[in-house]
Order: C-alpha cells, then structure tokens, then sequence
C-alpha cells in the first residue's frame, strides 16, 4: 500500500491509485481474495454507458453520499444580446472562418472494455478514498494516522476484519 502512495509522492493519493497498472494490480487481487472465500464475480463487460447507471454492481453504499442526487441544470447566465453588436465584423468573419475550418472533436473509445470487476474495484477504491478523506491528499503531507486509516478501510471494504497481534 506504501508503495502505491509513495511511488509518486507528489500525485494525489487518488490519482496514485487510479493508476492502469496499479487498478489492474487491486483487480487481480480481489478476483484471487473473492475465489478463496467463495465470493462469485460477475463476468461480462460494462456498457458503453459505464457503471455509473448498472445496479448490478454490488457497491457497499452510495460513494456519493446519503441524499438523492440532484440533477445538474446548467448555469443560470444572463447575458445581453447587445453584446454581439459590439464586437467588430472583422473578429466576426475570423471566428465564423475558424469554426467552419475547424475539425469536430469526437473523443474515441477505449479499444478495450472494461469489465464488471474492474468497475466494482474502482467503485470500492473511490469510496475508500472518499470515506477517509484522503483522496485529494498528498503522500507526502500524509502522516502515520493517516496510513493506518487508510489501510483499516481499504480492509473493511473487501469485508476482512483486521487482526490485532
């Protein structure tokens, strides 16, 4: 766990343990804990959608809080349609020029789908980070209380007890 924190200690905790290597690590490793306790996963891949809406994931609680989410609106800005008439046609013409020219930006696809454990371990990973309030700290700003936080919920979200000895 120390090594995932520190290997860069000038990333946040959460952008360390986010990482591709380190994710496909945890996910190995929960698929080894889940088959010795008896633990199925489920197989498959997650829709082009994400996780985000898949009920099927058997996340612990809400990772973003108790209270419904509220659905995002937009922002409310009132801006006056003068303003348009006050810009010069010779900046009219270039942004017109430079729109039609510009390429459309589509954002391609991951060539490899994510499968449903990966979702779940993300899902638990974040939540861990979340819970302890550790997500947006720094290795290096982290002290010992904190380590120990981190590794008591990172056991208690896999559904081990910690053994005092």
């Amino acid at each position: 766990m120390l090594r995932i924190c520190f290997n860069r200690k000038n990333k946040t905790l959460r952008a360390a343990w986010l990482l591709k290597e380190v994710m496909a690590m945890i996910t190995r490793n929960y698929a080894v804990w889940a088959s010795m306790n008896n633990i199925p996963l489920e197989e498959g891949f997650v829709d082009d959608a994400g996780a985000a809406g898949d009920e099927d994931m058997d996340l612990d609680d809400n990772i973003f809080g108790e209270g419904e989410d509220e659905e995002f609106t937009g922002f409310d800005m009132n801006v006056d349609e003068q303003a348009d008439d006050d810009t010069p046609a010779f900046f009219k013409e270039q942004a017109a020029s430079a729109q039609a020219n510009a390429p459309a930006v589509v954002k391609t696809p991951s060539r490899r789908k994510k499968t449903k454990t990966e979702e779940l371990v993300r899902g638990k990973v974040l939540k861990v980070l979340e819970s302890t309030g550790l997500g947006e700290k720094r290795a290096r700003q982290c002290d010992e209380n904190d380590f120990l936080r981190l590794l008591s919920a990172v056991s208690a979200s896999r559904g081990c007890k910690m053994r005092r000895g």
